[in-house]
């Protein structure tokens, strides 16, 4: 099931936050209509007002919202748009994290616990053209800086949230931790000749990461737990079709995805395929390196209870869960 693109015809302003009353009463109704929100709920007010308890943080707008920067996604709830929540979240932010939250939104998936994988398909909340623009159009709104300076470096169209760090984790500067293999493609489809095609049964192929200039295809592969059958045929289709072309087919699991070491070999292997030694210079590599294998890129607290959130973090193995991807053709 894929869903529906967001509305931005019913797309408002400053009329629906003058009107807005953060009560208790309202709070427990967000919470009945979407249930999956972490705790705490930030909320956007058109002044400070007294807090609502450790369930609720409020946020004021000081200065008028641009129109269209508020959709209404249910009855008297609305949410900013995709790009006024970037700006909002890059004001708290680090550089990696607004990357991560960048290409989750320009993702073509939704978080959906119910769903076996966590995942549904979906179009895309918005693209970095739009954000791009959004930021020309309303240069006063603070955090611009920071969306301006991270734009270049974030995903879009991946189909889940670890397609997102494998591009990241890959594709980064060294400035921002990454192993700087820049020119991958995400989900770009590739046309297939008459074996290929023979053995995919289709006339084109989606590889996950693709390097078109030394026909290079990284795959990422949810653990087998969490592999359909189905899936998995699909996987082993696509990986002989490709490598019946003459493409080079590498594939991350999510426990080396995870892993700092494993992911260099893996860089290491894209490296010398693009006939480009890997040669970390930059003396910021180090902290950031660490500062980007930390972030969850799994989003698996969304998934967790506090206890279990907690004792994962005791543990120290941020972003190290299995995470799954949606079941998808290929």
């Amino acid at each position: 099931m894929t869903l529906p693109s967001i509305d931005r015809d019913r797309a408002v302003a400053q009329e629906a936050l003058d009107g807005c009353q953060p009560t208790a009463q309202a709070l427990r109704y967000v919470r009945r209509r979407y249930p999956q929100l972490p705790d705490p709920l930030h909320l956007l007010a058109p002044r400070w007002e007294r807090a609502l308890g450790a369930a609720a943080t409020l946020h004021s707008a000081r200065a008028p919202l641009p129109a269209g920067s508020l959709l209404k996604i249910h009855s008297g709830i609305y949410a900013p748009s995709p790009e006024l929540c970037l700006a909002q979240l890059a004001r708290e932010s680090t550089d990696q994290e607004l990357i991560l939250y960048g290409g989750l939104l320009c993702g073509s998936f939704a978080i959906d616990p119910i769903c076996a994988t966590g995942l549904r398909e979906r179009a895309p909340l918005t693209d970095v053209a739009t954000i791009a623009r959004f930021a020309r159009l309303h240069p006063g709104i603070k955090g611009l800086k920071a969306l301006r300076r991270c734009l270049p470096h974030m995903t879009e169209l991946a189909a889940s949230p670890p397609e997102v760090f494998l591009r990241m984790a890959l594709c980064l500067p060294h400035r921002l931790g990454g192993f700087g293999c820049e020119g991958a493609l995400v989900n770009h489809a590739i046309p297939l000749g008459k074996r290929g095609q023979n053995l995919a049964g289709r006339s084109s192929l989606v590889p996950d990461l693709y390097w078109p200039g030394c026909r290079l295809d990284v795959e990422y592969d949810a653990d087998s737990i969490h592999l359909t059958s189905h899936q998995a045929m699909l996987d082993a289709t696509k990986r002989l079709a490709l490598e019946a072309e003459g493409y080079r087919v590498i594939t991350v699991t999510s426990l080396q995805l995870g892993s700092s070491r494993h992911m260099a070999n893996v860089a290491r292997e894209v490296s010398r395929c693009a006939k480009r030694p890997m040669r970390i210079r930059s003396k910021r590599f180090p902290k950031s390196h660490r500062s980007l294998f930390a972030l969850d890129w799994s989003l698996r607290t969304l998934f967790e209870t506090p206890d279990q959130h907690e004792s994962g973090r005791d543990a120290g193995k941020p972003g190290k869960s299995t995470a799954p991807r949606p079941d998808r053709e290929y």
